[in-house]
């Protein structure tokens, strides 16, 4: 996978070797050779080797190949990575902003497919990353297993996303929650449609995206039919369903009030992040039907997480940041059900 100072190196290797100044010259001259308006593009190909591996990249791009690895004058690999337009500037510096040690890897094609795909020259202990890869483990256990420090992972994992080798979700477990995705393919007769009746002949694509229509557990469809597990990971790969996540807001009734005074007076009593909630936690506790709870514990806990019942953190990263239990989080929750709502929301963006 290049950076910018191996692309620097690259060149300047070839620049000592007068490689590219060679085979453009050669070109030129065989274009010379003949009128511009009937080219032998045959006798450039057989030729020129540089032009020999600019047609072999741009025929594989156009069968549809959107990652190419290449050998420039036989023994410099080079990588070639057709994006998306709407990932045309994402890099995986901007990628590693949204991975968390909870986060999990998904991996778009087979382990030996994604092993075959990696450059010669590339760190071995990429290859027990990839092998150590399962949609049930979070990069954090992934480390573990896999023997690395857990920053070098999720520079690993930035790159394999950024390169289409894998995608970032939360480990699978019952407890997630599906949809299918606003982009997903319902035509019958569509190529994808086709693809998933190679691995699954009992059901279409647009029949059991139905099943998706309403969001539905992992756990339920499991119950449904063991084998939907691997279906569930299949479109996860090809984007046919999303997970949502639990968001919960805090809506005491005093809250909108003293925001209210706070705009009206320029209150400067609001912690650095803008979080007026934490500020009146003795308020908003005193909303509560639970205000004289004698479990102090409970209360304690409350104002401590407090801060993220704005809409912003879902019940996985505030599990991940508090270190809290979801079924500790989840009874809390339903504890202050009175001044605590959810909602079911695809995660958010971080931009």
């Amino acid at each position: 996978m290049l950076c910018d100072a191996n692309i620097c190196l690259f060149f300047l290797c070839f620049a000592r070797c007068n490689f590219f100044s060679h085979q453009a010259m050669l070109i030129i001259q065989l274009l010379e050779e003949t009128d511009l308006s009937q080219v032998n593009w045959d006798k450039i190909l057989q030729e020129s080797s540089l032009a020999q591996v600019l047609h072999s990249v741009l025929c594989s791009l156009q069968d549809g190949n959107k990652h190419v690895m290449i050998k420039i004058n036989g023994w410099t690999e080079v990588n070639v990575l057709m994006k998306d337009p709407s990932q045309i500037k994402t890099t995986p510096a901007s990628i590693s902003t949204s991975i968390r040690s909870c986060s999990a890897l998904l991996l778009l094609d087979t382990c030996d497919f994604v092993l075959a795909s990696l450059p010669s020259s590339c760190n071995p202990a990429l290859h027990r990353l990839i092998r150590a890869i399962s949609p049930l483990k979070s990069l954090r256990n992934l480390a573990l297993d896999a023997d690395i420090p857990l920053s070098q992972v999720l520079q690993f994992a930035s790159h394999l996303v950024n390169w289409g080798k894998a995608l970032v979700i939360y480990p699978l477990s019952e407890s997630n929650i599906y949809i299918a995705s606003p982009s997903a393919v319902t035509s019958i007769n569509s190529q994808l449609a086709a693809e998933f009746a190679n691995c699954c002949a009992e059901v279409t694509l647009p029949e059991l995206l139905q099943r998706f229509s309403l969001p539905v557990s992992l756990g339920d469809v499991k119950r449904f039919d063991n084998r939907m597990i691997n279906i569930v990971i299949w479109l996860l790969q090809h984007k046919q369903i999303v997970q949502l996540h639990t968001y919960i807001y805090c809506i005491p009734f005093l809250l909108e009030k003293e925001l209210t005074r706070l705009e009206d007076t320029g209150d400067s009593s609001i912690d650095a992040s803008g979080n007026a909630m934490y500020c009146f936690s003795e308020e908003i506790l005193k909303q509560s039907q639970f205000h004289d709870a004698s479990d102090h514990e409970e209360r304690f806990l409350f104002e401590r997480v407090l801060k993220y019942f704005t809409g912003c953190h879902h019940l996985e990263e505030i599990m991940l940041l508090e270190n809290i239990p979801r079924n500790q989080l989840l009874t809390l929750i339903d504890k202050f059900s009175d001044i605590l709502a959810t909602c079911l929301l695809p995660e958010l963006s971080r931009d």
